[in-house]
């Protein structure tokens, strides 16, 4: 059985064509389909007319936290997590997923996923972008121009952990479909896995977990890695991801929830709960420095470390978790898996 897990706050109109788009060509009991409604304006169940599962959050929580509770739910054995705004490319999606669940038991696979537009949803578009997963740059490309306080550097410090799209099929080729990060919002692994490795550890309530919208592939991609499972591309299942709207990048983020302090407290969460302390110190020492000589930016990194200290017993309780987790000569706790591997080197030790 596959449970698909799909979380939306205020997306209505892409989410009735995502679940008709993964309905065609299925009978509707060969796999179920649960709706974790964010606590969107309108609720869900009042706009979509088809055999899902409807879950409502009481208050705004998150996407991962969504994806927490979805799972929980779900009864099949192979789970799907994946946005509102994503259309699968013909019928096969359901047998492709379930193959590579139970081909990669100890794995999280990212389909293949078409950047599209509104306006343009066209998988035979030569000129459509392609994602084939992604990588992890710990403070962006730009960081050897920036961390010499030259400039506007800003926008760089944003990104203390970040996932990059990888857009060329070759390099995913040569590491055997392996990527350092998901990307693509649509994701496949086994409910067993998943709550191995805690998911995105959110019950531990609001604000206290990595969960919040925005910027959650770098955590559970990295706890997959810890945990001796990989990260996976799926080459024969492709999606169409739907950018550029309103509710997306590029529009007007705060009508998906997207708080800067709370997106800052994501990133530190991950710092602090999945790096060795060697590591920790060095991001933060840099993000610090940075910071200090830019007195004209907004506050929003000093909410977030309040609210990291708020929240220090849930931090350390996910330090803990992430401890048990690592396994292997080049397990984690430390960031030489990703040095060894894939080749990246953090910021501070050039």
């Amino acid at each position: 059985m596959v449970s698909v897990i799909i979380a939306c706050y205020n997306d209505h109109y892409w989410l009735s064509r995502t679940v008709a788009a993964l309905y065609e060509g299925h009978n509707t009991t060969s796999f179920e389909v649960i709706v974790v409604d964010d606590c969107s304006d309108i609720p869900i169940s009042e706009v979509l007319y088809m055999p899902v599962r409807i879950l409502r959050n009481r208050v705004h929580q998150g996407v991962g936290y969504c994806f927490d509770r979805g799972v929980k739910e779900a009864v099949g054995d192979t789970i799907v997590l994946m946005g509102s705004d994503v259309l699968v490319r013909g019928r096969s999606w359901l047998s492709e997923a379930d193959l590579a669940a139970k081909t990669y038991p100890n794995s999280i696979g990212a389909a293949v996923s078409y950047c599209f537009s509104p306006e343009n949803q066209d998988f035979e578009d030569k000129d459509i972008k392609k994602t084939y997963g992604a990588d992890i740059r710990w403070i962006m490309e730009g960081w050897k121009k920036y961390v010499k306080l030259d400039g506007d550097y800003s926008d760089y410090v944003l990104d203390i952990v970040n996932a990059a799209s990888i857009n060329d099929e070759e390099v995913v080729k040569k590491w055997n479909y392996t990527v350092p990060c998901l990307i693509g919002a649509f994701y496949v692994t086994t409910k067993e896995f998943y709550q191995r490795i805690n998911g995105w550890d959110t019950d531990g309530g609001l604000n206290k977990g990595h969960q919040h919208w925005g910027g959650l592939e770098p955590w559970i991609s990295i706890k997959a890695w810890m945990a001796g499972g990989e990260v996976r591309v799926i080459p024969n299942l492709h999606v169409g991801h739907i950018y550029g709207r309103l509710t997306h990048a590029g529009g007007v983020m705060a009508q998906r929830g997207i708080r800067a302090d709370l997106r800052w407290y994501n990133k530190l969460f991950i710092v602090h709960t999945l790096f060795t302390e060697y590591e920790k110190q060095g991001m933060l020492r840099m993000v610090e420095r940075l910071y200090k000589e830019n007195t004209a930016y907004d506050k929003n990194y000093g909410i977030a470390k309040k609210l990291i200290q708020q929240n220090k017993k849930w931090v350390e309780t996910v330090m803990r978790r992430n401890d048990e987790l690592a396994i292997g000569e080049r397990g984690y706790r430390s960031l030489d898996l990703f040095k060894h591997k894939f080749g990246q080197i953090l910021p501070w030790e050039v």
